[in-house]
């Protein structure tokens, strides 16, 4: 039986408004708590640093395009020593800053002050008070009947769908009317598909990776400007996502035919872009240079064309090799004979 050799082409590999809802002050749920396969642990800060390749988390590589993505656009971070921790809670504070971060509201170059609307529990004194009353000022928040934000609790699923459509236009009257107080909020929330496949069941308390979900969502939600005037409703806007209005990015599907290394033919190629379905898109430093022939997802400058972000969705191109075509490796590039022509690819699975 001949020898084969599979050469597979890729590259290395709400404060809310205050009336109606609850806090999620369950004692047994704190932020920083860690909920993972029904146990809850505590996770300290200054825990080891895992491994971690490139700068991406690697806690839950099923998540990978929704963790890498909010973090390359400046969105939601890490928790510790690179480290993503999914299934820790997140508390309000940093819920909230994700969100103004997330709608481009520059609340750490500005310092903002209280006033006579200051609450109990973010006082002058209080080191995220702008977060706070950042959000205050552009409606995402009012904090409770008893003038409070409770900052540092861990946030609920219903804190964070308030939140975020307040965040994308949608105002507490509208969603009101829109079907009651809370379900109005979850009838746009599941319009907008926030909500889908975020399933926190009877837990009220929100992980972080199922608060990045929500935001993951938010990015191509369309951004709203409710008004109500003269008794009626009119939702106006551009139509433009969250991703494009605040942050320039748009976000696409398409096949890798060259990076900047080689194409799929093997040719090679000294180039400091990528090849997705015909268009070139800017990657000097071949972050992505790994998705040689896979289908991927990838977010890039609108303007630019640079790739922001990009994570693989399946490999699409295999070539199969024969032995007697004398393939050979030399720095992950292999070579070997064809139809009486030198051809390349990148990294070969021996089988």
């Amino acid at each position: 039986m001949k020898k084969r050799i599979a050469a597979i082409l890729l590259a290395c590999a709400a404060a809310l408004q205050g009336s109606g809802i609850s806090a999620a002050e369950d004692a047994e749920f704190r932020p920083g708590d860690e909920y993972k396969d029904g146990v809850l642990t505590e996770v300290p800060k200054e825990e080891v640093q895992s491994a971690v390749e490139a700068g991406i988390f690697y806690d839950d590589a099923d998540d990978m395009r929704e963790i890498g993505i909010l973090r390359e656009l400046g969105i939601m971070g890490a928790y510790s020593a690179n480290n993503f921790k999914p299934q820790v809670f997140i508390s309000r504070i940093d819920a909230l800053e994700c969100i103004l971060k997330l709608v481009a509201i520059d609340f750490e170059n500005r310092e903002y002050t209280p006033g006579e609307g200051m609450l109990y529990d973010v006082t002058e004194d209080y080191e995220k008070k702008n977060a706070v009353y950042a959000a205050i000022e552009n409606g995402i928040i009012s904090g409770y009947p008893t003038n409070t934000f409770n900052p540092d609790s861990v946030l609920s699923y219903e804190e964070a769908i308030i939140m975020l459509v307040h965040a994308l236009g949608y105002t507490e009257k509208y969603c009101s009317l829109a079907g009651g107080y809370l379900s109005g909020y979850y009838e746009i929330a599941d319009r907008l598909n926030i909500t889908k496949n975020v399933h926190v069941g009877n837990r009220k308390a929100l992980t972080r990776m199922e608060f990045a979900k929500m935001l993951y969502k938010a990015l191509s939600a369309p951004v709203a400007s409710a008004d109500y005037i003269n008794g009626t409703f009119t939702v106006g806007g551009s139509g433009e996502t969250v991703m494009l209005k605040y942050h320039n990015v748009c976000q696409d599907t398409g096949i890798v035919t060259q990076n900047n290394i080689c194409d799929l033919n093997g040719n090679i190629v000294r180039s400091d872009n990528l090849v997705i379905n015909g268009r070139y898109y800017h990657d000097p430093e071949g972050r992505f240079n790994r998705y040689l022939g896979y289908k991927m997802i990838f977010w890039y400058d609108n303007d630019s064309s640079d790739l922001i972000y990009a994570a693989a969705d399946k490999n699409v191109t295999e070539k199969i090799i024969l032995a007697a075509d004398e393939p050979s490796c030399q720095n992950d590039v292999i070579s070997y004979s064809s139809g009486g022509r030198s051809l390349r690819c990148l990294r070969a699975i021996f089988c």
